[in-house]
């Protein structure tokens, strides 16, 4: 199956409440999406090994994600599908890197709970690129972020 088959259905079962992908295809927003995309594509704490992650590295890079998706929201301030898109991006990752502060990464449970935020951080965003692209039809260059979507968002029911 090719990218956009699978997300499309992966988009699909992924619903995110009071979006319309639909209308969402039919953005004026396109190009800076896709920049924002691009962009995600260079951010190695979407699919970086657990084992190589460190508390600080991470806290700093879902931060900068955080702020370039801030700022793609007041750009397309006037969508109000995308912008329910990029204000669950940004609760999320908001939600996570509080939980990721308060972790001490040097004791078992500490780690754990470092792990599982990271994993649902990662599985948000792919939910929420899922939809992104398939509605948009944009299809990151890079295969790890590609691979990121397509397992993490089919594969992780939403809870």
């Amino acid at each position: 199956m090719a990218f956009f088959e699978i997300i499309s259905i992966a988009s699909g079962f992924c619903g995110i409440t009071g979006v319309t992908l639909k209308t969402l295809s039919k953005t004026k927003y396109k190009r800076e999406v896709k920049g924002y995309i691009a962009d995600l594509e260079t951010r190695k704490v979407l699919w970086a090994e657990f084992d190589l992650e460190i508390k600080r590295p991470v806290i700093k890079s879902m931060e900068e994600i955080l702020h370039n998706t801030r700022e793609l929201l007041q750009v397309c301030s006037q969508d109000k599908d995308l912008n329910k898109i990029l204000k669950g991006i940004i609760g999320s990752i908001g939600k996570e890197i509080h939980n990721i502060h308060s972790y001490d990464d040097r004791t078992k449970e500490g780690q754990y709970k470092f792990f599982m935020s990271i994993q649902k951080f990662r599985t948000d965003m792919a939910r929420y690129l899922s939809a992104l692209c398939s509605s948009l039809r944009i299809e990151p260059s890079s295969t790890e972020l590609r691979s990121l979507i397509i397992n993490m968002a089919t594969v992780r029911p939403r809870t």
